[in-house]
Parts: structure tokens; C-alpha cells; sequence
């Protein structure tokens, strides 16, 4: 999943459809034993490819023409390619399918599925224009849409709730604010919903202007003053700008709110650390233990 499932996937969209249909998909791989049949098929290559060279040095010998053992050595390695693409786009679709099935199922709708894959087949168009199709990994994304919006999908209730959405679209906020420049930040989250508000006040910390994102981030507090994440992002804040009593302050809060929570116990002990006081060290020790 390392692969597929990271922050760039995370903030594609805030509608959760499009991180639950790659996870869907990904899972499919998964069930079918794609990945260990991979290997299969990349012995099965491998073993071709040693047969095409051998006939290619044979026939060059016997013909005293190192141009033909070339020829039959580069056109064998262009037919095992093809082998190994045709495979891979068999996977593929076989994912889709069953990636729609498990969406069918637990009632989430393609949607977000078909966002990804239209954002990756306008970049096809930008970089595989000119690339031999059977020499591609994957379906035609156009392709690949249109198969899916064949699938009918039950009208279940909505599978996510307002209150996650509001919680994903948070999430997402946040991790776009802190993996993309202040300047895309701002121009993305101008709005005043409470995403936009918490992005902007990442950005305003990442320009170094505190006092700003304080005051953007004690919005968010007077809203929900018991938000742990809310707290924690307060400390950390103050911990790096070097006032580590209010940093502590806030680390206190936001994990008493959380007991459970292990990033909070890390970012906790890393400011205790800082201070270098005997207790605060003691306490650190426990927390990381």
C-alpha cells in the first residue's frame, strides 16, 4: 500500500469517495494474489528473455551477422515487455472489477474512484500520447471510467457520515497546508469554513507569522475548545518558536483529552526533553516508555 496509499493520494480530494476507491482497488490487488503472481510472471519473462538471447548469439554465429543477433535479441525483449504489460493490464482490470464490488457493497459510490481516473487519463494525454498501448501498465484510463460507469450502484444511505466528512476534510486540510507551499495554501483555502480557517493558519506558521496563525488557530478553539488536534497543533506552534512552557501547556491538554493518542505522548516528551529540568526529564522517560 506504501505505494498507492500516501499524502499526495490524501490530498487529491476532500470527499473521502476518491481515498476509499484507490484503497478499494488496491485491495483488490491484494486479494487476488496479484502481487505474488507478479513474481510468477516476471520468472516466466526472465526465462524468455534468456532463451531470445541465446537464439540471438546462436544465429549470429552461424549467420557471422552481429546485426541479426541484435535484431532477434531486442525484438525478443520487445515481445516479453509486451507479455509482462499484457499481464499487468489484465490485473488491472480485474482490480477495477473487483474494487467496484467492494464499494457496491459496503455502499460508497465510484465517484471518487472516477475523479482519480480522470485526472490520470489527463495525463496520459500530457505524457503517454506517443507510447505504443500495448506497452502501457494500465488500461486507458478513458477506458477504465467507462467500464466503471457501467456498473449499477444500489441507493444505500451514504456510507460516510457529515460529521467524518467534516473530519476528512480537516485531515486533509491540514496535510495539504503542511506538504505544499504557504502561497497554494492560501490560494486553496480562502474560504471561512473551519478547513480553511485551520489550513490558513498552518500557512500563516509556516511564513513564521505567529501572532497570525494564533489568532486563525484560537478561532478554531472558540469553535470547539476541547479539540485535541486543535490543542496539539497550538503546542506545536510554541515548541517550535521556542516558548516550551506554552508548548507543555498545550501537549498537557491536547493528550489529556487523548490519553491514547502516541504522537501526542512523543511531541509531549520531546518538549519536556527541551527543557531539561529533572522532572520534566522523569516524565518524558515514562511517556516514551
Amino acid at each position: 500500500f506504501i505505494y498507492f496509499i500516501n499524502t499526495g493520494l490524501i490530498t487529491f480530494s476532500d470527499q473521502p469517495e476518491a481515498l476509499a476507491g484507490v484503497v478499494a482497488h488496491e485491495t483488490a490487488h491484494l486479494a487476488l494474489r496479484h502481487l505474488s503472481s507478479r513474481e510468477d510472471i516476471m520468472k516466466e519473462i526472465n526465462h524468455g528473455m534468456i532463451a531470445t538471447g541465446i537464439l540471438g548469439v546462436a544465429a549470429g554465429l552461424l549467420s557471422a551477422n552481429p546485426q541479426l543477433a541484435a535484431g532477434i535479441i531486442t525484438g525478443g525483449m520487445y515481445q516479453q515487455e509486451k507479455v509482462f504489460y499484457a499481464h499487468s493490464r489484465i490485473h488491472e482490470e480485474q482490480a477495477d472489477n473487483s474494487g467496484v464490488k467492494y464499494l457496491k457493497q459496503l455502499g460508497i459510490k465510484a465517484t471518487g474512484l472516477l475523479e482519480v481516473l480522470k485526472f490520470l487519463g489527463h495525463n496520459e494525454r500530457l505524457f503517454y500520447r506517443d507510447r505504443d498501448p500495448y506497452l502501457l501498465s494500465h488500461p486507458i484510463s478513458k477506458e477504465r471510467v467507462s467500464k466503471i460507469k457501467s456498473h449499477e450502484f444500489p441507493n444505500k444511505n451514504d456510507f460516510f457520515s457529515g460529521e467524518y466528512r467534516q473530519k476528512f476534510k480537516m485531515a486533509v486540510a491540514k496535510a495539504y497546508a503542511f506538504t505544499h507551499t504557504p502561497v497554494q495554501t492560501f490560494k486553496k483555502y480562502k474560504d471561512t469554513t473551519l478547513a480553511d480557517i485551520y489550513a490558513r493558519s498552518i500557512a500563516f506558521f509556516r511564513q513564521s507569522n505567529l501572532p497570525e496563525a494564533l489568532k486563525l488557530l484560537d478561532q478554531l478553539l472558540g469553535h470547539d475548545p476541547r479539540n485535541p488536534y486543535f490543542l496539539e497543533l497550538k503546542g506545536q506552534f510554541f515548541y517550535e518558536s521556542g516558548q516550551l512552557k506554552q508548548a507543555i501547556s498545550y501537549y498537557q491538554q491536547a493528550l489529556a483529552i487523548k490519553p491514547k493518542a502516541n504522537i501526542f505522548r512523543i511531541e509531549l516528551a520531546a518538549a519536556y526533553i527541551s527543557s531539561a529540568t529533572t522532572p520534566h526529564l522523569e516524565e518524558a522517560v515514562r511517556l516514551l516508555r
